[in-house]
């Protein structure tokens, strides 16, 4: 048993995060995410973008529909990069460093994946800004990004799944409005509901457990 499996059983993160992330294989996705994280002076954070959708503008985390023979894996990473103004690359983010998690349903791709480090905000954003003044036609689609506090989005996810208590997939303002400390934050309902699964939550947690080590 290697070292980080061992690590694994004595933080109780579940073993099923561990391996080759199946979007190397998934093909007949439509869309795909990535929510970055890292682990910064003991605590765990996750990075969010800002963008318009649907519900108008929110925070949520990279993603967007797949192109042409694209695996879902290769989706995830491509709008990864192009939603952070190319900075989130392999160099950045750890696709292959355990704990992980992915998971596939209703079309969607979904990847939990670590960076090597916080990355400082205005690095995204100053490299937007040339992006956007280069060329007017480009995939940057968030305004905004930053960085919060795995724990707070937790526990917001633990008290959403408690009210809903599996009875539905209808979200109130309340369910989608993160509360900060010196604000709020709306998040995008895709995200939240993909976050309240079970397997998700569970990472989340050995996520937090690891960062106190």
């Amino acid at each position: 048993m290697n070292t980080i499996k061992k690590l694994a059983i004595l933080l109780l993160i579940p073993s099923t995060i561990f391996g080759d992330f199946q979007g190397k294989r998934i093909t007949n996705h439509s869309s795909a995410s990535v929510l970055p994280y890292c682990i910064h002076n003991k605590r765990a954070y996750i990075l969010l973008g800002k963008e318009q959708r649907s519900q108008g503008m929110c925070w949520t985390d990279f993603g967007g529909m797949k192109d042409p023979k694209e695996t879902a894996l290769q989706t995830a990473q491509r709008e990864c990069y192009e939603e952070s103004a190319n900075v989130l690359d392999h160099n950045v983010v750890n696709y292959k460093k355990a704990p992980f998690h992915d998971l596939f349903f209703g079309g969607h791709y979904f990847v939990l994946a670590p960076l090597e480090k916080k990355i400082n905000l205005t690095v995204i954003e100053n490299q937007s800004k040339k992006i956007r003044r280069a060329n007017k036609r480009n995939h940057i689609e968030k305004t905004h990004w930053e960085w919060i506090e795995l724990e707070v989005f937790y526990k917001h996810l633990l008290s959403v799944k408690k009210r809903h208590n599996n009875r539905g997939q209808y979200y109130s303002s309340k369910d989608l409005t993160l509360q900060l400390k010196n604000s709020t934050m709306s998040l995008y309902c895709p995200l939240v509901r993909t976050c309240i699964r079970s397997k998700v939550l569970n990472t989340f947690d050995a996520i937090l457990k690891r960062a106190k080590i």
